[in-house]
């Protein structure tokens, strides 16, 4: 049965937020760090990235890409050092900020901006913290590609409580991490560090609940890739998850950990739906080497697995080709 969709449609939230900065800063400061997972043991990519195939993908027409993502045409942008925002409800926009953003205060909102990150010593483009209620939209992130690709850290967006819609997201080992109350929509991530030993990801989340990844273009290709996306118990259990209608390539094992792994802390998952995701075959002709999808186990309680699809034919992928354990290719 041919399931191909369209990806999935934009939810636009307003902020209701005015204003300035408030008592931001442009002191870079000390980062508020999440908790950083170990080395993964899941099979990652080994391989020369320049070994992929050359033949050129299907067209990713309704996923988004560097013309539907990111800081607006036409926006003229304010040169900006380092920001910490301590002021709750304030509004960051029109900048282009070379440095981070490390954000102290409730209800902050970065639009429409650009992010260069400039030393390799900085692990977050934006760091949310302890903060709840942040909000990041049509924002750049580029990570410079400074990282090394042999320490933790070097991730894009880090850690909780954010919405993140309309994201170019790009330079970083890994693009963005997921702690608890996180939604991240209709952002694309690409071109990740494209060296070094430790796992690669375009969007990580190790323990947590509360999380929605949807309408989004994954495509990460680079030594040492995990997946697209992944879902751990590493740290806590995986709960509450969304995941629809985004786009997955990679080089990596699989497309997609699902977040029911037998050899983490807290194996099992709860309530998570995986539904009319495109897995496609840019570097992989099962998408990862391996396979679509790896942790996925239909009697978890609350799991779903519905309307998957092959990016090419629009052809079902079935709970049957998804593995529970990654070790049991």
């Amino acid at each position: 049965m041919n399931l191909r969709l369209l990806a999935a449609g934009v939810l636009l939230v307003g902020c209701g937020l005015d204003g300035g900065c408030g008592d931001a800063t442009t002191s870079q400061g000390e980062l508020t760090d999440g908790r950083e997972a170990p080395r993964e043991d899941a099979p990652m990519n080994e391989s020369d990235p320049s070994d992929s195939e050359e033949d050129a993908p299907p067209s990713v027409v309704g996923f988004p890409d560097e013309t539907t993502t990111g800081v607006a045409p036409g926006t003229i942008l304010e040169a900006s050092g380092s920001i910490t925002v301590k002021t709750p409800g304030a509004v960051i926009e029109n900048k282009e900020i070379f440095g981070v953003v490390v954000i102290e205060a409730n209800n902050v909102t970065i639009r429409n901006s650009r992010v260069v990150r400039q030393s390799a010593t900085d692990r977050y483009g934006i760091s949310t913290g302890d903060s709840e209620g942040t909000r990041i939209e049509d924002v750049e992130i580029d990570g410079g590609m400074l990282g090394s690709g042999a320490g933790t850290g070097d991730i894009g967006v880090c850690c909780s409580s954010y919405v993140m819609q309309r994201a170019n997201v790009h330079g970083f080992r890994t693009g963005a991490h997921m702690g608890s109350n996180v939604t991240i929509e209709s952002s694309y991530f690409h071109d990740n560090l494209p060296t070094g030993t430790i796992h690669k990801v375009s969007v990580a989340a190790h323990g947590g609940s509360d999380l929605v990844v949807r309408g989004n273009h994954l495509d990460i290709s680079a030594q040492a890739v995990s997946s697209a996306l992944s879902f751990y118990g590493d740290f806590g259990p995986i709960v509450n998850v969304l995941v629809e209608g985004n786009l997955f390539n990679t080089s990596g094992g699989y497309c997609l950990y699902a977040g029911s792994l037998p050899d983490k802390p807290f194996p099992l998952s709860e309530n998570v739906e995986i539904r009319n995701n495109a897995f496609g075959r840019k570097y992989n002709s099962r998408c990862g080497i391996y396979g679509p999808a790896a942790g996925y186990t239909p009697s978890a309680p609350g799991a779903v697995w519905t309307g998957n699809y092959w990016w090419d034919s629009g052809e079902e992928v079935s709970e049957s080709e998804v593995k529970h354990d990654p070790r049991g290719r």
